[in-house]
């Protein structure tokens, strides 16, 4: 029989009318209370209440401890044993384990393991489950009065790390804290640190960057998990996921290089850090950039052909465009062919542009195109150390007068054999040639091409040819100043150069086309 007796803080007993909930821990298998005698109130101060023990051979040296809930309190007696004390603690569960077992910012874990087979098969009433984070301790007993348990589920208190540990009770209440099995629970539902930007970064000026760029930021921490990655958005989409080990630690910055080109434009890019519990963090800032490696784009469809000397040009139209920092300057350069001498700029950011007839001469024409962009970019059309040849076509007609005011020389004497050729494309210059001085023959005139073998009176005549002409100027009193008119001419383009076909060990005479001097 037990009593309890209620009482103020000096120790008086108080005259009161309190209910009373009477227990045995840790379970009332072999030792029970007995209802019918049980008081259910306190009277005068005190309440009484009988246990009946078992008289089973099994029940022997089980272990227990009467509970009084008395209103809000509550008292727990000394240990008893039925009859004799037998010890023999259960062995520890099998396959304990945890879930979730990794970090998590749930903080619901399940606990699970399987019952151990026991020698000594004593039934088991129960476990004991100790929480700790190794401050706090959470203290559990789990009833297997209802039927064997193999989980339980626990919500931890706060973030950090806590081991759970169990140890199982038999029908003797005998428990042994080193068979315990444990297991750790992983919570954080702690972002990470804030933390900013630092490259690229533009503020008043747009920064540019290679099309790889190395990005910047603050070294930030995080508790309990640490960090897992950082999630790298460019233009709001996710361009990279870095783990630890990808990134450098700078004296306090991180930074990444990139690994994926980015092409030329404007981007805007921010970073997510987060930890191995999923929580993450935005970084406080976005930051801005530009990148720029491509020269401006030079568009020229429609490139002179053959223009008329003295004239002004067709109109030139040039599209230059920068996808990236924008063109700072376009150009046009020109210079009349053979001239050797510098070429005229003008600027094609204010529209199309002509060149005026005053520097359209019958010798030809030569141009190209140049840009360059803000961050200096560069390129030039028709291709850098490239010009763009055009050809013009004479106003007048192209004569030997021309050389010869006089008329063209003539005589039969070896000295005065005449060596010649035409820099210009004409039409018809044979014919020319015969409506002035009639069908050659040995007696008037001669006219000679070399060809890997002399060829009297070759069909035509034709620039890029040398010939030699040999006349009797007294075959022709009527006409001393002999002249050929051969109408008008059209300069050969400088580029590509003029290709004149010869075969080794071929013997040929060859004519400049160009109406000025060639180097050779």
């Amino acid at each position: 029989t037990f009593t309890v007796t209620t009482g103020d803080i000096d120790g008086n007993v108080v005259s009161s009318n309190e209910k009373v909930t009477w227990n045995v821990f840790p379970n009332q298998k072999y030792a029970r209370v007995n209802d019918e005698t049980a008081d259910e109130n306190t009277e005068g101060g005190t309440a009484s209440a009988t246990i009946d023990v078992t008289d089973q051979t099994k029940g022997k040296g089980f272990r227990f401890r009467m509970v009084a809930d008395i209103g809000d309190a509550f008292l727990r007696s000394n240990i008893y044993v039925i009859e004799e004390l037998v010890t023999g603690a259960p062995p520890p569960v099998v396959n304990l384990t945890i879930s979730p077992s990794d970090w998590t910012n749930d903080p619901n874990f399940t606990v699970s393991w399987e019952t151990p087979t026991w020698t000594e098969e004593r039934d088991y009433i129960g476990a004991i489950v100790e929480i700790t984070d190794g401050i706090d301790n959470i203290n559990k007993y789990l009833d297997f009065t209802a039927g064997l348990l193999t989980n339980f589920t626990f919500a931890a208190p706060e973030a950090g790390q806590f081991d759970a540990s169990l140890r199982l009770i038999d029908e003797l209440g005998n428990e042994d804290p080193d068979s315990a099995m444990s297991v750790t629970a992983y919570f954080d539902d702690v972002a990470p640190e804030a933390f900013q930007l630092h490259y690229p970064e533009s503020l008043e000026e747009i920064i540019y960057t290679p099309d790889k760029p190395r990005f910047y930021w603050e070294e930030s921490d995080d508790y309990p998990s640490g960090i897992k990655e950082w999630r790298l958005f460019i233009d709001n989409n996710l361009y990279g996921t870095y783990m630890v080990n990808d990134v450098t630690y700078d004296n306090g910055d991180i930074y990444i290089e990139a690994e994926n080109a980015l092409a030329d434009g404007y981007y805007d890019w921010y970073l997510e850090a987060v930890d191995h519990a999923e929580n993450s963090t935005m970084s406080s800032d976005t930051g801005h950039f530009g990148v720029d490696l491509s020269p401006p784009n030079i568009s020229h469809s429609n490139p002179l052909g053959t223009i008329d000397a003295g004239s002004t040009t067709p109109t030139i139209n040039v599209t230059v465009t920068d996808g990236g920092s924008g063109v700072k300057h376009a150009n046009l350069h020109y210079r009349r062919s053979g001239s050797g001498s510098g070429f005229v700029t003008v600027d094609l950011l204010g529209g199309s542009v002509s060149i005026p007839g005053s520097d359209v001469k019958e010798n030809g024409l030569e141009y190209w195109i140049d840009a360059e962009d803000n961050v200096g970019n560069y390129d030039a059309w028709p291709g850098i150390g490239e010009l763009h040849s055009v050809r013009v076509q004479s106003d007048r007609s192209i004569t030997t007068a021309d050389n010869w005011s006089n008329g063209v020389p003539g005589g039969t004497d070896s000295t005065n054999y005449l060596f010649f050729s035409i820099p210009f494309e004409v039409s018809g210059a044979k014919s020319a040639i015969t409506s002035v001085m009639g069908p050659p023959d040995e007696f008037n005139y001669r006219l000679y091409a070399y060809n890997n073998g002399w060829q009297e009176n070759p069909s035509s005549v034709t620039m890029g040819n040398a010939y030699f002409f040999i006349f009797d100027p007294d075959k022709y009193p009527e006409t001393p100043n002999i002249s050929f008119d051969f109408g008008q001419g059209t300069s050969t383009p400088t580029d590509p150069p003029y290709g004149i076909g010869v075969s080794s060990g071929q013997w040929k005479f060859f004519g400049s086309p160009y109406n000025y001097n060639v180097p050779l």
